[in-house]
C-alpha cells in the first residue's frame, strides 16, 4: 500500500514523462519487429522469385536424361588377422 501511495504523490511531469517513454518503447518495439518481419519477407520473396525463375527456365530447357545406375560389384570381404602386443 505504500507503494501505490508514493507513486500517487509523483508529480505531472514525472508521470508525463513515463507515458511517453512508455509510448517509445512500445513504437520503437513495434518498428523493431516490424523490420524484422520486412526482412523476412523481402528474403522469402527472394527465394521465391529465385525458384520461380529457375522453374520458368527449367521449362524451355530440353530434359537431362537420368543415367541409369549400375549395380555396384561387391567383393568378396575377408577377415583380417589381428596380433595383440602386451608391453608391460
Amino acid at each position: 500500500m505504500t507503494f501505490l501511495r508514493s507513486l500517487s504523490r509523483l508529480p505531472l511531469s514525472l508521470w508525463l514523462r513515463g507515458f511517453v517513454v512508455a509510448i517509445g518503447v512500445i513504437a520503437m518495439l513495434a518498428f523493431g519487429l516490424a523490420i524484422v518481419a520486412a526482412a523476412v519477407v523481402a528474403v522469402a520473396i527472394g527465394v521465391l522469385v529465385y525458384k520461380t525463375r529457375d522453374w520458368f527456365s527449367g521449362m524451355a530447357r530440353p530434359r537431362r536424361t537420368v543415367p541409369v545406375r549400375v549395380p555396384a560389384t561387391r567383393t568378396r570381404v575377408s577377415d583380417a588377422d589381428y596380433t595383440i602386443i602386451d608391453r608391460r
